[in-house]
């Protein structure tokens, strides 16, 4: 018998209360005895979702990043929109902690749980866009172009991701493949 099924209410609270507390303190800071006490959610029942802090960020992350992106069907407005809506995030202390944590985090099984459900679901997002304009053989490091660039301002500078530094570093990257301007 697998038991009752989890009440979806509760992750949401639970990620309702890690944000503002993420808003107003350190992720390092941050405990789950203060998240169960704010929430009125029994420690319990948080380590039957998580089996840590790192774990719980990392899903409120890929909660919060599989939202829907629409694509419409134009090469740049599409890339564009996609990279805005992951800057924003990475830039917001949700998106600093998620840092923090694969940065210091050697565990592989949380690494791979962010590389397979997002950075790889960004990256196939990304080329189903690509593929559009840039030849197949190619669309590896068109990517790469594209998100270097906000990985190391995001670590380095992350006051520098501006929709305008978006907006003419992919200009940038785009004119390079396609030199006539025609995109």
């Amino acid at each position: 018998m697998a038991g009752r099924p989890k009440d979806p209410k509760i992750n949401t609270r639970i990620y309702e209360e890690l944000g503002k507390l993420l808003d107003k303190q350190p992720y390092s800071t941050i405990t789950i005895d203060e998240l169960a006490e704010n929430t009125q959610i029994s420690k319990a029942t948080i380590y039957r979702r998580w089996k840590d802090k790192d774990t719980m960020i990392i899903d409120m992350f890929l909660n919060e990043a599989h939202g829907t992106s629409e694509i419409k069907g134009d090469f740049f407005n599409d890339l564009y929109a996609l990279l805005l809506k992951m800057t924003r995030i990475y830039t917001r202390p949700l998106g600093k902690a998620v840092i923090q944590i694969l940065l210091t985090n050697s565990e592989n099984e949380l690494r791979n749980h962010f590389m397979v459900d997002y950075f790889n679901e960004y990256r196939q997002l990304l080329r189903s866009i690509a593929s559009t304009r840039i030849p197949e053989d190619q669309q590896d490091i068109f990517i790469d172009l594209i998100f270097s660039p906000i990985y190391f301002n995001i670590l380095i500078k992350p006051e520098t991701l501006t929709d305008e530094y978006i907006h003419d570093m992919l200009t940038t990257v785009i004119r390079s493949y396609i030199p006539d301007g025609s995109f």
